[in-house]
């Protein structure tokens, strides 16, 4: 990947997460793993339609944050593996800029 790839995708990446309830759908699933969309809806719907909460995973999705899958009647959502990679390359480290 170039530099400017990488910024790009950490863009996309950032800009997903700017929205709480996206925020909080990814919170939900580091702490309890993959979940079925009806139980991401349980946990953060609070004021939220199940239509926005689709769209919300639908811009998680295209950022490559998480994905979906159908299993019979559910349809599961997990978080990428090495989603946030881009994180240790992004942070300076020890002070350096």
């Amino acid at each position: 990947m170039t530099a400017t790839t990488d910024a790009t995708d950490a863009t996309a990446k950032f800009a997903a997460l700017s929205a709480e309830k996206r925020l909080a759908i990814v919170n939900h699933l580091r702490a309890n793993g993959e979940a079925c969309v009806g139980e991401i809806f349980n946990a953060v719907a609070n004021g939220v339609t199940a239509p926005a909460v689709s769209r919300h995973l639908r811009v998680l999705e295209t950022a490559g944050i998480v994905s979906r899958r159908i299993d019979r009647q559910k349809r599961i959502v997990s978080l990428v593996p090495g989603a946030f990679d881009f994180l240790g390359e992004w942070a300076p480290r020890d002070g350096a800029q």
